[in-house]
């Protein structure tokens, strides 16, 4: 019996190509979080998580999957790249201080679930939030701005 009929078939094109997948994580820095090791337990969690992302990854070779992160308290900024593999994420511990911008934050990330970012071939992006308390500024408008954009609408949203 020959081998070639054991062998998986091969595709036109040669491997399909990974698509990207973005995991967004948006983390209360506000001075709420100090109380009770609530951005010790923050940082810890994601910490964690991490390792365990990569593992998923490994498994999942249709998908790039890509790890960012938003900070928000006074004001909203990103940690670090916007494309940065899972395989090469680092979580920057965060220090908290001031109030509650995720109006901020989640405006940020509608403008970013746009291209050149999203691809006709991404993945639904996930977006997990970690909280504590009531956002300081135009929480609404920051939704509704990340619910007009298509990617906003078929995000996996995840609160904590």
């Amino acid at each position: 019996m020959s081998t070639a009929g054991l062998m998986s078939p091969r595709r036109p094109g040669g491997q399909m190509a990974s698509r990207p997948l973005h995991f967004i994580w948006l983390a209360d820095g506000s001075g709420s979080m100090r109380v009770e090791g609530k951005i010790q337990a923050l940082n810890n969690a994601i910490r964690e998580a991490i390792p365990q992302m990569q593992a998923v990854a490994r498994e999942n070779p249709h998908a790039a999957v890509f790890v960012n992160a938003i900070r928000f308290a006074d004001d909203a900024r990103w940690l670090g790249e916007r494309l940065t593999p899972v395989s090469d994420f680092q979580w920057p511990d965060v220090e908290a201080g001031g109030v509650t911008a995720l109006g901020e934050a989640l405006t940020m990330l509608g403008d970013a679930l746009q291209p050149p970012l999203m691809t006709d071939r991404a993945l639904p992006p996930v977006i997990a939030l970690v909280t504590d308390g009531l956002p300081t500024d135009d929480f609404q408008a920051g939704l509704d701005h990340l619910l007009s954009k298509p990617w906003g609408q078929r995000a996996v949203r995840i609160v904590v």
